[in-house]
Protein backbone atom coordinates (compact mmCIF):
# COMPACT_ATOMS: atom_id res chain seq x y z
CA UNK A 1 0.00 0.00 0.00
CA UNK A 2 1.38 3.38 -0.99
CA UNK A 3 1.99 5.82 1.86
CA UNK A 4 -0.46 8.68 2.23
CA UNK A 5 -1.18 11.54 4.61
CA UNK A 6 -4.18 10.81 6.77
CA UNK A 7 -4.00 13.43 9.51
CA UNK A 8 -2.66 16.96 10.13
CA UNK A 9 -2.55 18.60 13.56
CA UNK A 10 -1.83 22.24 14.35
CA UNK A 11 -1.44 24.09 17.65
CA UNK A 12 -0.47 27.62 18.58
CA UNK A 13 1.56 28.14 21.76
CA UNK A 14 2.72 31.14 23.77
CA UNK A 15 6.23 30.23 24.90
CA UNK A 16 8.06 32.27 27.57
CA UNK A 17 11.48 33.69 26.72
CA UNK A 18 14.45 34.98 28.69
CA UNK A 19 16.31 38.30 28.58
CA UNK A 20 13.27 40.48 29.18
CA UNK A 21 11.58 39.37 25.96
CA UNK A 22 7.83 38.87 25.67
CA UNK A 23 6.51 35.34 25.14
CA UNK A 24 6.66 34.17 21.53
CA UNK A 25 3.92 32.75 19.31
CA UNK A 26 5.08 29.28 18.32
CA UNK A 27 3.02 27.38 15.78
CA UNK A 28 3.52 23.61 15.63
CA UNK A 29 2.22 21.23 12.99
CA UNK A 30 2.35 17.45 12.82
CA UNK A 31 1.68 15.39 9.71
CA UNK A 32 0.81 11.67 10.00
CA UNK A 33 1.24 9.03 7.34
CA UNK A 34 -1.18 6.11 7.11
CA UNK A 35 1.40 3.81 8.74
CA UNK A 36 1.38 5.87 11.96
CA UNK A 37 4.68 7.69 11.43
CA UNK A 38 4.56 11.46 11.98
CA UNK A 39 6.72 14.49 11.29
CA UNK A 40 6.80 17.83 13.11
CA UNK A 41 7.32 21.36 11.79
CA UNK A 42 7.18 24.75 13.46
CA UNK A 43 7.45 28.48 13.17
CA UNK A 44 8.04 31.21 15.72
CA UNK A 45 6.04 34.13 14.40
CA UNK A 46 7.24 37.66 13.77
CA UNK A 47 5.04 40.44 12.39
CA UNK A 48 7.20 40.78 9.29
CA UNK A 49 6.28 37.27 8.14
CA UNK A 50 3.05 38.62 6.64
CA UNK A 51 0.72 36.50 8.78
CA UNK A 52 0.08 36.07 12.48
CA UNK A 53 0.25 32.75 14.24
CA UNK A 54 -3.54 32.58 14.53
CA UNK A 55 -3.93 33.34 10.83
CA UNK A 56 -1.43 30.61 9.99
CA UNK A 57 -3.19 28.08 12.22
CA UNK A 58 -6.50 28.89 10.49
CA UNK A 59 -5.03 28.64 6.99
CA UNK A 60 -3.36 25.31 7.76
CA UNK A 61 -6.45 23.79 9.39
CA UNK A 62 -9.08 25.06 6.94
CA UNK A 63 -7.28 25.35 3.62
CA UNK A 64 -3.98 23.45 3.50
CA UNK A 65 -5.02 20.30 5.36
CA UNK A 66 -7.68 19.26 2.78
CA UNK A 67 -5.01 19.62 0.09
CA UNK A 68 -2.55 17.47 2.06
CA UNK A 69 -4.84 14.56 2.91
CA UNK A 70 -4.35 11.43 0.78
CA UNK A 71 -1.16 12.83 -0.79
CA UNK A 72 1.99 10.69 -0.75
CA UNK A 73 4.18 12.38 1.93
CA UNK A 74 7.34 11.36 0.10
CA UNK A 75 6.44 13.66 -2.82
CA UNK A 76 7.30 16.95 -1.13
CA UNK A 77 7.88 18.83 -4.40
CA UNK A 78 4.41 17.93 -5.69
CA UNK A 79 2.72 18.74 -2.39
CA UNK A 80 4.35 22.16 -2.00
CA UNK A 81 3.56 23.04 -5.63
CA UNK A 82 -0.07 22.20 -4.90
CA UNK A 83 -0.12 24.53 -1.89
CA UNK A 84 1.62 27.30 -3.85
CA UNK A 85 -0.90 27.04 -6.68
CA UNK A 86 -3.77 27.35 -4.23
CA UNK A 87 -2.27 30.22 -2.20
CA UNK A 88 1.03 31.85 -3.25
CA UNK A 89 1.32 33.78 0.02
CA UNK A 90 1.65 32.42 3.57
CA UNK A 91 5.26 31.34 3.17
CA UNK A 92 5.78 30.86 6.91
CA UNK A 93 2.84 28.50 7.42
CA UNK A 94 3.88 26.56 4.32
CA UNK A 95 7.40 26.41 5.72
CA UNK A 96 6.10 24.75 8.89
CA UNK A 97 4.40 22.12 6.72
CA UNK A 98 7.52 21.71 4.56
CA UNK A 99 9.65 21.09 7.66
CA UNK A 100 7.12 18.56 8.96
CA UNK A 101 7.11 16.75 5.60
CA UNK A 102 10.91 16.54 5.60
CA UNK A 103 10.89 15.25 9.18
CA UNK A 104 8.25 12.68 8.24
CA UNK A 105 10.08 11.58 5.08
CA UNK A 106 13.34 11.21 6.99
CA UNK A 107 11.64 8.99 9.55
CA UNK A 108 9.93 6.92 6.86
CA UNK A 109 13.24 6.34 5.07
CA UNK A 110 15.27 6.12 8.30
CA UNK A 111 17.48 9.02 7.18
CA UNK A 112 18.41 12.38 8.74
CA UNK A 113 16.90 15.37 6.93
CA UNK A 114 20.34 16.55 5.84
CA UNK A 115 20.64 13.33 3.82
CA UNK A 116 17.44 14.26 1.98
CA UNK A 117 18.89 17.70 1.20
CA UNK A 118 22.12 16.52 -0.41
CA UNK A 119 24.03 14.57 2.19
CA UNK A 120 26.39 15.42 5.00
CA UNK A 121 28.69 18.23 3.90
CA UNK A 122 30.16 18.82 7.37
CA UNK A 123 29.94 17.33 10.85
CA UNK A 124 29.21 20.61 12.60
CA UNK A 125 27.70 23.95 11.66
CA UNK A 126 29.40 27.17 12.68
CA UNK A 127 27.06 29.52 14.55
CA UNK A 128 26.89 33.27 14.81
CA UNK A 129 27.33 34.51 18.36
CA UNK A 130 24.16 35.79 20.04
CA UNK A 131 23.63 39.36 18.90
CA UNK A 132 25.37 41.92 21.09
CA UNK A 133 22.65 44.19 22.43
CA UNK A 134 22.89 47.90 21.79
CA UNK A 135 24.42 49.81 24.66
CA UNK A 136 27.49 51.78 25.57
CA UNK A 137 30.30 51.01 23.10
CA UNK A 138 32.78 49.88 25.77
CA UNK A 139 30.23 47.52 27.31
CA UNK A 140 29.37 46.09 23.90
CA UNK A 141 33.05 45.53 23.20
CA UNK A 142 33.45 43.71 26.50
CA UNK A 143 30.47 41.45 25.72
CA UNK A 144 31.80 40.77 22.21
CA UNK A 145 35.17 39.74 23.58
CA UNK A 146 33.48 37.40 26.07
CA UNK A 147 31.57 35.66 23.28
CA UNK A 148 34.69 35.22 21.19
CA UNK A 149 36.32 33.69 24.25
CA UNK A 150 33.53 31.08 24.28
CA UNK A 151 34.49 29.88 20.81
CA UNK A 152 32.39 31.98 18.45
CA UNK A 153 34.16 33.31 15.39
CA UNK A 154 31.50 35.63 13.98
CA UNK A 155 29.52 38.48 15.55
CA UNK A 156 26.60 40.67 14.58
CA UNK A 157 26.15 44.22 15.83
CA UNK A 158 22.94 46.18 15.50
CA UNK A 159 23.30 49.75 14.32
CA UNK A 160 20.78 52.05 12.68
CA UNK A 161 19.58 54.97 14.70
CA UNK A 162 19.72 58.72 14.93
CA UNK A 163 23.06 58.67 16.76
CA UNK A 164 25.35 57.71 13.88
CA UNK A 165 28.46 58.75 15.81
CA UNK A 166 27.66 56.28 18.55
CA UNK A 167 27.02 53.53 16.05
CA UNK A 168 30.43 54.08 14.52
CA UNK A 169 32.02 54.10 17.96
CA UNK A 170 30.32 50.78 18.75
CA UNK A 171 31.84 49.13 15.71
CA UNK A 172 35.27 50.65 16.39
CA UNK A 173 35.35 49.49 20.01
CA UNK A 174 34.20 45.96 19.15
CA UNK A 175 36.74 45.56 16.36
CA UNK A 176 39.53 46.67 18.68
CA UNK A 177 38.32 44.26 21.37
CA UNK A 178 38.04 41.12 19.22
CA UNK A 179 40.93 41.61 16.81
CA UNK A 180 41.14 41.31 13.05
CA UNK A 181 40.40 37.60 12.63
CA UNK A 182 36.78 37.75 13.86
CA UNK A 183 34.01 38.25 11.32
CA UNK A 184 31.77 41.21 12.16
CA UNK A 185 28.37 41.62 10.53
CA UNK A 186 26.31 44.77 10.87
CA UNK A 187 22.51 44.90 10.89
CA UNK A 188 21.10 48.39 10.30
CA UNK A 189 17.56 47.08 10.74
CA UNK A 190 16.17 48.90 7.66
CA UNK A 191 16.61 52.23 9.44
CA UNK A 192 18.20 54.48 6.83
CA UNK A 193 17.27 56.07 3.53
CA UNK A 194 19.84 55.47 0.76
CA UNK A 195 21.45 58.90 1.22
CA UNK A 196 22.05 58.56 4.97
CA UNK A 197 23.08 54.93 4.55
CA UNK A 198 25.93 56.02 2.27
CA UNK A 199 27.26 58.27 5.01
CA UNK A 200 27.14 55.57 7.68
CA UNK A 201 28.56 52.74 5.59
CA UNK A 202 31.39 54.84 4.17
CA UNK A 203 32.57 55.65 7.66
CA UNK A 204 32.48 51.95 8.62
CA UNK A 205 34.91 50.94 5.85
CA UNK A 206 38.04 50.96 8.09
CA UNK A 207 36.64 48.19 10.31
CA UNK A 208 36.74 45.33 7.78
CA UNK A 209 33.09 44.31 7.98
CA UNK A 210 31.76 41.13 6.40
CA UNK A 211 28.69 43.05 5.24
CA UNK A 212 25.96 45.47 6.26
CA UNK A 213 22.52 43.86 6.44
CA UNK A 214 19.44 45.85 5.42
CA UNK A 215 20.73 49.41 5.73
CA UNK A 216 17.51 50.49 3.96
CA UNK A 217 14.04 48.87 3.77
CA UNK A 218 14.28 45.44 2.20
CA UNK A 219 11.56 46.05 -0.36
CA UNK A 220 13.48 48.92 -1.94
CA UNK A 221 15.49 46.87 -4.44
CA UNK A 222 16.21 49.92 -6.61
CA UNK A 223 17.51 51.70 -3.52
CA UNK A 224 19.76 48.74 -2.73
CA UNK A 225 21.15 48.82 -6.26
CA UNK A 226 21.84 52.55 -6.05
CA UNK A 227 23.43 52.24 -2.63
CA UNK A 228 25.61 49.31 -3.71
CA UNK A 229 27.13 51.47 -6.42
CA UNK A 230 28.21 54.09 -3.87
CA UNK A 231 29.79 52.03 -1.06
CA UNK A 232 32.62 49.52 -0.78
CA UNK A 233 31.33 47.46 2.14
CA UNK A 234 29.27 44.48 0.88
CA UNK A 235 25.49 44.73 1.24
CA UNK A 236 23.37 41.86 2.48
CA UNK A 237 19.67 41.63 1.67
CA UNK A 238 18.02 39.99 4.65
CA UNK A 239 14.26 40.36 4.12
CA UNK A 240 13.83 37.68 1.48
CA UNK A 241 11.00 35.27 0.86
CA UNK A 242 10.70 33.13 -2.25
CA UNK A 243 13.43 32.24 -4.75
CA UNK A 244 11.95 34.93 -7.00
CA UNK A 245 13.09 37.56 -4.46
CA UNK A 246 16.67 36.29 -4.75
CA UNK A 247 16.49 36.39 -8.53
CA UNK A 248 15.20 39.99 -8.56
CA UNK A 249 18.09 41.21 -6.39
CA UNK A 250 20.62 39.42 -8.57
CA UNK A 251 19.18 40.75 -11.82
CA UNK A 252 19.28 44.32 -10.49
CA UNK A 253 22.76 44.00 -9.00
CA UNK A 254 21.27 45.07 -5.69
CA UNK A 255 23.16 42.94 -3.15
CA UNK A 256 26.41 41.10 -2.52
CA UNK A 257 24.96 38.32 -0.36
CA UNK A 258 21.69 37.10 1.16
CA UNK A 259 20.16 35.96 4.42
CA UNK A 260 17.23 33.61 3.94
CA UNK A 261 15.50 32.06 6.95
CA UNK A 262 14.04 28.59 6.45
CA UNK A 263 10.70 29.82 7.79
CA UNK A 264 10.43 33.14 6.02
CA UNK A 265 11.88 31.59 2.87
CA UNK A 266 9.00 29.13 2.60
CA UNK A 267 10.71 25.99 3.88
CA UNK A 268 13.66 23.73 3.16
CA UNK A 269 12.67 22.95 -0.41
CA UNK A 270 12.38 26.61 -1.42
CA UNK A 271 15.57 27.52 0.42
CA UNK A 272 17.45 24.88 -1.54
CA UNK A 273 16.19 26.53 -4.73
CA UNK A 274 17.16 30.01 -3.50
CA UNK A 275 20.56 28.67 -2.55
CA UNK A 276 21.09 27.19 -6.01
CA UNK A 277 20.25 30.53 -7.64
CA UNK A 278 22.65 32.41 -5.36
CA UNK A 279 25.39 29.82 -5.79
CA UNK A 280 25.10 30.10 -9.58
CA UNK A 281 25.65 33.85 -9.17
CA UNK A 282 28.61 33.19 -6.82
CA UNK A 283 26.89 35.00 -3.94
CA UNK A 284 27.02 33.97 -0.29
CA UNK A 285 23.93 32.83 1.59
CA UNK A 286 23.45 32.59 5.34
CA UNK A 287 20.32 31.50 7.14
CA UNK A 288 18.78 31.45 10.59
CA UNK A 289 16.96 33.71 13.01
CA UNK A 290 17.48 34.96 16.53
CA UNK A 291 13.90 33.82 17.17
CA UNK A 292 14.16 30.18 16.06
CA UNK A 293 12.73 27.52 18.33
CA UNK A 294 14.34 24.08 18.63
CA UNK A 295 12.44 22.59 15.68
CA UNK A 296 13.32 25.45 13.36
CA UNK A 297 16.90 25.31 14.64
CA UNK A 298 17.09 21.63 13.72
CA UNK A 299 15.90 22.50 10.21
CA UNK A 300 18.50 25.27 9.91
CA UNK A 301 21.26 22.93 11.06
CA UNK A 302 20.12 20.32 8.53
CA UNK A 303 20.30 22.64 5.54
CA UNK A 304 23.57 24.25 6.63
CA UNK A 305 25.04 20.83 7.31
CA UNK A 306 24.10 19.60 3.83
CA UNK A 307 25.40 22.54 1.77
CA UNK A 308 29.05 23.27 1.06
CA UNK A 309 28.07 26.70 -0.26
CA UNK A 310 26.58 27.74 3.10
CA UNK A 311 29.99 27.98 4.71
CA UNK A 312 29.49 31.16 6.77
CA UNK A 313 28.16 31.15 10.34
CA UNK A 314 24.46 30.30 10.64
CA UNK A 315 22.41 32.96 12.43
CA UNK A 316 20.00 30.60 14.19
CA UNK A 317 20.64 31.68 17.77
CA UNK A 318 17.15 31.70 19.29
CA UNK A 319 16.53 28.21 20.62
CA UNK A 320 19.60 27.87 22.78
CA UNK A 321 19.90 31.51 23.82
CA UNK A 322 16.50 33.08 24.48
CA UNK A 323 14.54 30.07 25.74
CA UNK A 324 15.02 28.71 29.26
CA UNK A 325 15.21 24.97 29.87
CA UNK A 326 11.54 25.04 30.92
CA UNK A 327 10.58 26.57 27.59
CA UNK A 328 12.43 24.19 25.28
CA UNK A 329 10.02 22.31 23.02
CA UNK A 330 12.14 19.18 22.49
CA UNK A 331 13.53 16.57 24.85
CA UNK A 332 17.13 16.55 23.63
CA UNK A 333 17.99 19.78 21.80
CA UNK A 334 20.66 19.92 19.13
CA UNK A 335 24.05 20.11 20.85
CA UNK A 336 25.64 23.57 20.79
CA UNK A 337 29.23 23.78 21.99
CA UNK A 338 31.98 26.36 21.57
CA UNK A 339 30.29 28.15 18.71
CA UNK A 340 29.13 25.09 16.73
CA UNK A 341 25.98 22.99 16.35
CA UNK A 342 26.58 19.28 15.84
CA UNK A 343 24.74 17.14 13.29
CA UNK A 344 22.98 13.98 14.46
CA UNK A 345 22.48 10.62 12.79
CA UNK A 346 18.89 10.25 14.01
CA UNK A 347 16.13 10.00 11.38
CA UNK A 348 14.24 13.14 10.41
CA UNK A 349 15.15 16.36 12.18
CA UNK A 350 16.69 14.39 15.03
CA UNK A 351 14.58 16.01 17.75
CA UNK A 352 11.49 14.84 19.67
CA UNK A 353 8.78 17.02 21.21
CA UNK A 354 8.62 17.15 24.99
CA UNK A 355 4.97 16.12 24.76
CA UNK A 356 3.35 14.16 21.94
CA UNK A 357 -0.17 15.34 22.79
CA UNK A 358 -0.79 18.78 21.28
CA UNK A 359 -3.58 19.45 23.77
CA UNK A 360 -1.14 18.98 26.64
CA UNK A 361 1.36 21.29 24.94
CA UNK A 362 -1.39 23.91 24.69
CA UNK A 363 -2.06 23.51 28.41
CA UNK A 364 1.64 23.93 29.20
CA UNK A 365 2.04 27.02 26.99
CA UNK A 366 -1.43 28.64 26.88
CA UNK A 367 -2.16 31.69 24.73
Amino acid sequence: MAPSIDKVEVVLLSVPRNRGMAPAENLLVRIYSNDGISGVGACQYESRYGETGSEAAHVIAKHFTPLLLKENPLNIETIMAKLDAFMPEHLASKAALDIALHDLKGKMLNLPVYELLGGRARDRVQLLAPQVSRGEPVEQAREAARLIGEGFKALKLRVGGADVEKDIQRVKEVRQAVGTSVEIRIDANEYHAPASAVGLISRLEPYDLAWVEDPIPGGDIEGFATLRGKVRVPLEAGQLGSPNDVLRYIRMGAADCFKIKVVRGGGLLKLKKSLAIAEAANMSVVSGSGGDNDINFAAEVAINGSSRHMSRACESTGAWFIYSEKSRLVKEPIVVKEGYAYLRDKPGLGVELIESDFNKLAEKFPL
